[in-house]
């Protein structure tokens, strides 16, 4: 009575170096099924067939998910702007008077100088220089 073993096959395996990407549905294609597919004069897309066939059904206006449509800069007279765009009001330009008002300090430590934010009811917190993180030498800035 003897026992036989029974050799289970592993499942094929794909090489790596045998497969590539296709840049247009992501899915791995084998080095055989792979076609290149001209994007422009300067790039080559890795395709699978059925992507390769689709591409040459359509006309040659087309681009990758997650790529981006060049824009160029095009030089257009002052008098068209201002036709199309409304004008420019001034009066978001002006400076709050609340941030006029905030004491503005200096840190003989680090030679920083920064404001102090608005108190607010219920928060309490330490004064200290935002740069060093040092309180002993700050001195208020005169202006």
């Amino acid at each position: 009575m003897g026992i036989t073993l029974i050799k289970r096959e592993e499942p094929a395996k794909t090489d790596i170096r045998k497969t590539r990407t296709c840049e247009r549905c992501k899915v791995q294609v084998p080095l055989a099924n792979v076609r290149l597919f001209a994007q422009n004069e300067q790039r080559n897309l890795i395709l699978c067939e059925a992507c390769c066939d689709i591409l040459k059904k359509k006309d040659g206006n087309f681009t990758l998910p997650g790529e981006r449509k060049i824009v160029r800069n095009v030089y257009q007279p002052r008098g068209i702007l201002s036709q199309n765009q409304p004008p420019v009001s001034n009066a978001g330009k002006e400076e709050n008077p609340k941030i006029l008002n905030r004491p503005q300090m200096s840190c003989n430590r680090c030679d920083y100088k920064f404001t102090l934010s608005e108190s607010r009811p219920g928060v309490v917190s330490g004064l200290a220089c935002p740069y060093c993180g040092k309180s002993d030498r700050l001195q208020r800035v005169k202006l």
